[in-house]
């Protein structure tokens, strides 16, 4: 397969292609011991019925963030008195955080990989309190449920992608991105990566990378230990 001749912006196969070898530079990396927090997985959205179409393939990331303050003993014992006396008090999501559901979706409109982002239990103004970026947030309907989700607009993503294209595709305008080719995946890897990195601060992604930063660094010394 050449290398994104239109990066950065893709075709559905470029980013099911990409997508897959995103997952793959990420058991990589697992495997080193780099990443120990939640993984992203691929799905298949079924497609509509008597359609002939194939499922839509996306990426999920189910995240719990952590919380907005450092939790007081003191109010952990009041906020669980309050929700005896209230049943519907999410006074556990404050201390425990937000979990976040993150999804990768591929847009025909942009041509470009969009991230939508749902909080099932809590409130999306904490992620948006812990997020980090200049993405542009808004609401609207899920590319593949209909459902209304937060996203982070893909407006500003390919001027964005076009400023790292030597890092993700060489200069030249591309290595091979072949099945099972290490280096492919890399370059799979770098394009998800530091997509993810633009757009996903903002929509709280990176919160807590400082924990997590310190749990792979353990990871990767508990995997040198068991080579030794």
């Amino acid at each position: 397969m050449s290398t994104l001749p239109s990066y950065p912006f893709l075709t559905a196969f470029e980013f099911s292609h990409i997508a897959t070898l995103f997952l793959q530079h990420q058991s990589h990396l697992n495997a080193l011991g780099y990443c120990r927090t939640p993984q992203w997985v691929l799905k298949h959205a079924a497609p509509p019925p008597y359609t002939r179409q194939p499922p839509t393939p996306y990426l999920e990331l189910r995240r719990r963030l952590p919380p907005l303050s450092t939790p007081d003993p003191d109010q952990d014992q009041e906020d669980e008195e309050d929700e005896e006396d209230d049943p519907e008090s999410l006074g556990g999501r404050a201390r425990g955080g937000v979990e976040v559901v993150y999804n990768i979706l591929y847009s025909s409109t942009y041509r470009l990989p969009v991230l939508y982002f749902v909080a099932p239990e809590g409130d999306v103004r904490d992620v948006l309190a812990l997020g980090d970026g200049d993405g542009v947030v808004g609401q609207g309907e899920h590319g593949l449920s209909g459902e209304m989700w937060w996203f982070v607009h893909p407006c500003r993503t390919g001027e964005a992608m076009e400023g790292v294209r030597g890092a993700v595709v060489g200069e030249a305008g591309g290595e091979d991105m072949g099945e099972g080719d290490r280096e492919g995946g890399e370059v799979g890897g770098r394009y998800l990566g530091l997509w993810l990195g633009f757009v996903g601060g903002v929509a709280g992604l990176q919160a807590g990378a400082g924990r997590r930063e310190e749990e792979e660094r353990e990871g990767r010394e508990e995997a040198d230990g068991v080579g030794e």
